[in-house]
């Protein structure tokens, strides 16, 4: 981490005016020095990202610079989903009744085992079978034929 010419100034007039023994506490420009030296924090802002040095990634100072949570969820565009509890959403794996399907197409293999095509039907026992004699019926013109024999 970088520190800017002030910084260094403040920190070097805060030991030399403990008299080598130690930095005594109070306001030393951009830090506030208390807990009998011992404990140093740099004032708000003193640190900008671009003090930082240059591994931080531009979505890393996109987040850093935001005032606060709701600003770095609408930067990670999040909305307020992030804020929901966990409960709100379905588990990554999960079921539903039939009774709560209410548009689409249901695929063929999900209604019954077997073979569904044009010569099956699904029978109650949720079985894909071929209709008895084969699935097979009469040309519309063997009906017609059929039908004026009365």
């Amino acid at each position: 981490m970088s520190v800017d010419r002030a910084t260094r100034v403040a920190i070097a007039q805060a030991v030399a005016s403990a008299g080598g023994g130690g930095v005594s506490d109070g306001d030393k420009g951009d830090i506030t020095v208390s807990s009998g030296g011992t404990v140093w924090t740099i004032d708000a802002g003193v640190v900008s990202t671009s003090k930082l040095g240059g591994d931080i990634t531009t979505a890393g100072k996109a987040l850093l610079d935001d005032v606060d949570a709701s600003a770095q969820r609408t930067t990670l565009g999040l909305g307020t989903a992030a804020t929901q509890a966990s409960s709100a959403f379905a588990a990554a794996s999960h079921n539903h009744a039939a009774g709560d399907i209410n548009s689409g197409t249901i695929g063929t293999a999900r209604l019954g085992s077997g073979t569904a095509n044009s010569s099956t039907f699904l029978r109650g026992d949720q079985t894909w079978a071929t209709p008895a004699g084969g699935g097979g019926g009469i040309s519309l013109d063997e009906a017609l034929a059929a039908s004026l024999c009365i």
